[in-house]
C-alpha cells in the first residue's frame, strides 16, 4: 500500500471540512510561530478544533504534545488526523453533522466542553 503524503491528506481534510461548512485557516510554522502549533484551525457554530495532520507512521512532536495538552486545557478540540474519516468521527461526537433518512448531511450542534476527541 502507498502512504499518503501529509499535504495530500491535509488538502483532503480542508476539503471536507469546507464542504461540510467549516472555516478552515492554514497554519505555517514560520519564524515568529508558536513552536508546534496546530496544522489547521477549524471553525463553526461557536466551535474550534485545531488539527494536526501525520501520516500513517508520523508522530507528535514534544512541542505539538505541549501545544495540544495546552489546547485542550483551554477546552478546546485538538485532533490527530491521518484521514479525512478521523475528522468525520469527532464531529459525529460532536453531534455536528446528522444525516437525514437519504444519507445526506443535516447540521446541529451540541458539544460537550472537556471530553477527548483525539481519533488515536
Amino acid at each position: 500500500m502507498i502512504q499518503k503524503k501529509e499535504k495530500h491528506i491535509l488538502k483532503e481534510i480542508k476539503d471536507y471540512l469546507n464542504y461540510t461548512g467549516w472555516r478552515v485557516i492554514r497554519q505555517h510554522q514560520s519564524l515568529g510561530s508558536e513552536k508546534g502549533i496546530s496544522d489547521l484551525i477549524a471553525l463553526k457554530d461557536a466551535v474550534c478544533l485545531f488539527i494536526e495532520v501525520k501520516t500513517d507512521k508520523g508522530k507528535l512532536s514534544r512541542y505539538q504534545e505541549e501545544f495540544k495538552k495546552s489546547v485542550e486545557e483551554q477546552g478546546f478540540i485538538f485532533i490527530t488526523a491521518r484521514r479525512y474519516e478521523d475528522i468525520e468521527i469527532v464531529i459525529r461526537k460532536l453531534q455536528l453533522i446528522i444525516y437525514d433518512k437519504r444519507g445526506y448531511p443535516c447540521f446541529a450542534i451540541k458539544p460537550t466542553k472537556g471530553m477527548k476527541y483525539d481519533t488515536n
